[in-house]
């Protein structure tokens, strides 16, 4: 693993220059034998760093996991990683659970041990359990509203009812009174 013995500072190697636009990177120089590399790093997202525990977890399992079904292949690192297309550091960060490692490294690795089709069922919505929650809550109300709209419609059909029946009632009322009136 290349380890940077000098970290440029902005000041001294302007980003400008290398086309770097972000501005939260690092400039790494790095020195083995006679080789010299220059290397731009982008800083980690706060997603990566901000992960729940349990998702750190899983991800490290996964990474075992993958691990293991490598050298129960037999392949070297070096063999598996051109196989996947990464470079072997790049393969031991993935089997190391870090959360850095692109999706498209995770889902070769699983296509290499035929266990791609399951990033399919990952998200689906019948296993969405936050989704299904919500889906309660709206079946809820949706069945608090219309038992409201049943009631209220009952109300208005029964208070229907009555006016009719006591528009009948004066009706009657009135010309009873008119014929009394009359004898």
């Amino acid at each position: 693993m290349l380890k940077p013995l000098r970290v440029l500072w902005p000041h001294l190697f302007p980003r400008k220059a290398l086309g770097v636009t972000r501005a939260k990177s690092n400039i790494l120089l790095t020195e083995i034998g006679h080789s010299t590399k220059l290397y731009v790093m982008t800083r980690a997202s706060s997603a990566l760093t901000q992960m729940p525990p349990s998702t750190v977890a899983a991800l490290e399992q996964l990474g075992a996991d993958l691990a293991v079904a490598r050298l129960r292949r037999k392949e070297s690192l070096k063999t598996w990683a051109k196989r996947i297309g990464i470079s072997v550091p790049t393969l031991l960060r993935l089997e190391a659970g870090q959360p850095s490692v692109s999706l498209g490294v995770l889902s070769t690795a699983l296509w290499l041990i035929g266990r791609d089709s399951a990033l399919a069922t990952l998200a689906t919505p019948r296993e969405d359990r936050g989704a299904l929650e919500l889906d309660v809550r709206e079946a809820e109300a949706l069945g608090m509203a219309r038992v409201r709209a049943t009631t209220q419609a009952k109300m208005q059909k029964a208070a229907l009812r009555q006016n009719r029946h006591d528009g009948a009632a004066r009706e009657r009322a009135p010309g009873k009174a008119q014929g009394n009136q009359g004898t």
